[in-house]
């Protein structure tokens, strides 16, 4: 281990040592509480201030807040540095930045870390993005596309943190998931016919039943059908040759065989 390495090491364990005492202390305040030899249920406040009411208080919580620091340095270096060696893909930088969701809503992409910051990663026009894949440099977005949901405005896309988004491919109602098979083929999911009046009212709500269909996209950029009448179905996982399809009633699908298919 070299001597940054070993710096390193220390600065990660001197910040898990300060939040797990931390943590000691406000469970054993509670427990304390639970059996009335304590005051009201503490939080992390309280047992800072326990702390800080003992003899050398200060210097105790002088130590756990240089601990806390340390921590706090520790996540800024893991992000950054990739000193877990997670790779500096977008993949490795989602895991490393903690978790990438989409934002239907705003219409967005966003990242959250580990400690609960949330930070756009990408904006959108009025698209709806709902599932998302991370495959070595790319990020891939499914976009149900607004209210009607129509097959023409229903595409993926796929960007990476430093590169602008491109379409993949378009045509399918309502898509609602995207995964990217170790074959190197895009899946998408869609949803199916939306039929409903298009009034803001009507916003969010599911297709018509065993109108859904698992897509496959074309290298010429189009959708083409693998299964069909699917009811309702909201998230799609590919493993080896099989789609494993969830759908809003709580089936789980299996679709076998999909190296066969087009």
């Amino acid at each position: 281990m070299t001597g940054i390495h070993r710096r390193l090491a220390l600065l990660a364990r001197s910040g898990y040592a300060a939040r797990g005492v931390v943590y000691f202390l406000v469970g054993g305040l509670a427990v304390l509480a639970a059996f009335g030899r304590a005051g009201e249920t503490p939080d992390t406040r309280g047992a800072l201030m326990t702390v800080l009411s003992q003899p050398f208080g200060k210097v105790l919580l002088g130590i756990v807040a240089l601990g806390l620091i340390g921590y706090a340095l520790w996540r800024v270096v893991q992000a950054l540095a990739d000193v877990d060696d997670h790779g500096t893909d977008a993949k490795g930088l989602a895991i490393r930045g903690g978790l990438l969701v989409s934002d239907g809503h705003h219409n967005r992409v966003l990242r959250v870390s580990r400690d609960g910051d949330v930070r756009e990663v990408r904006a959108f026009g009025n698209v709806v993005p709902t599932g998302l894949e991370v495959h070595g440099g790319s990020i891939y977005v499914a976009e149900a596309g607004p209210i009607p949901h129509r097959p023409e405005d229903g595409r993926v896309v796929r960007f990476s943190p430093k590169s602008p988004t491109e379409e993949v491919a378009r045509g399918g109602a309502l898509l609602v998931d995207v995964e990217r098979s170790r074959r190197a083929r895009v899946y998408a999911l869609s949803q199916g016919v939306w039929d409903l009046p298009p009034t803001p009212e009507n916003e969010g709500k599911p297709a018509s039943p065993d109108t859904g269909r698992l897509l496959l996209a074309e290298r010429r950029g189009g959708l083409v059908t693998v299964v069909e009448g699917l009811d309702r179905p909201t998230s799609l996982e590919i493993v080896g040759r099989s789609a494993f399809v969830v759908t809003l009633t709580g089936k789980v699908l299996r679709i076998d065989g999909l190296a066969f298919r087009p």
